[in-house]
């Protein structure tokens, strides 16, 4: 779950647009989150090992083919992500011009010199302000860079992209397939395992005196070279894209992100 939404390709492109290079802390702060909560947290609450089994009516049918499966996986995702991203951008955008910059120092506790309570109580509202607006991982990446462009700390902006897993649709979820008792040790996993690897990015961020920028300008430099790339990669891509989600549509052999 944590790979699927924190470090999928779709996620990183995302994150790489309204981000830029702190792309790289994602990678950084999500490769934390998961040996955290997969190889010590995980043990420490003992989650149940789940069982391996195959769908016999899938295997009765027989698996469609790979490219089959990955142009319903792209159509399925660009259904989901369209709405997620378009609610993402109607959030973050409100949100930037009706809350002023004040408000956010006030609630993320910003000072001169911040230290383990600031980081700590950084990564908490986050954590809390990912719950409370029902985001997804794609959706919560505008919003992220609203608030990564008025001074939170790469540690808080980390927590509230990692804590699209907490949203109530996902703790509903989690109650449904797992049961209460599971539910809520896998739920203690993840909020434990957010704030730690949220606190240990920002004291290692502090540590090594990595210099962050902060800015909420797009410089485009004009280069014929670079333009003529990247429009024949558009044009490339786009119409690949356009090709798998046609492809997609047909949802040959039964195949789709419900039935596999």
């Amino acid at each position: 779950m944590i790979a699927s939404t924190s470090i999928g390709v779709t996620m990183l492109v995302t994150v790489y647009g309204f981000l830029g290079s702190r792309l790289l802390g994602l990678l950084a702060g999500t490769a934390i989150f998961f040996m955290i909560a997969a190889f010590f947290l995980a043990i420490l609450f003992r989650l149940p090992t789940p069982e391996a089994h195959q769908d016999q009516a899938s295997k009765q049918k027989g698996d469609p083919s790979y490219w089959q499966k990955a142009c319903v996986f792209f159509h399925d995702d660009l259904d989901m992500t369209r709405r997620d991203i378009l609610m993402g951008l109607l959030v973050a955008s409100t949100v930037s011009i009706l809350v002023p910059s004040s408000w956010w120092q006030a609630l993320f506790w910003q000072s001169s010199e911040p230290g383990l309570m600031v980081w700590l109580w950084n990564a908490i509202v986050g954590l809390v302000i990912a719950v409370l607006t029902f985001g997804c991982s794609i959706g919560n990446v505008a919003l992220a860079a609203v608030l990564w462009w008025h001074g939170v700390s790469p540690g808080g902006v980390m927590a509230f992209m990692l804590s699209s897993l907490l949203t109530f649709p996902m703790l509903g979820m989690y109650c449904k397939y797992y049961g209460l008792q599971t539910a809520i040790k896998l739920v203690s996993v993840l909020v434990l395992g957010v704030l730690v690897a949220c606190l240990l990015m920002d004291m290692l961020m502090n540590h090594v005196a990595v210099d962050v920028i902060r800015h909420n300008v797009l410089v485009q430099q004009s280069e014929t070279v670079r333009s003529l790339v990247t429009l024949v990669l558009n044009l490339l891509f786009g119409g690949l894209g356009v090709r798998m989600y046609l492809q997609g549509r047909q949802k040959e052999n039964g195949c789709s992100m419900g039935s596999m």
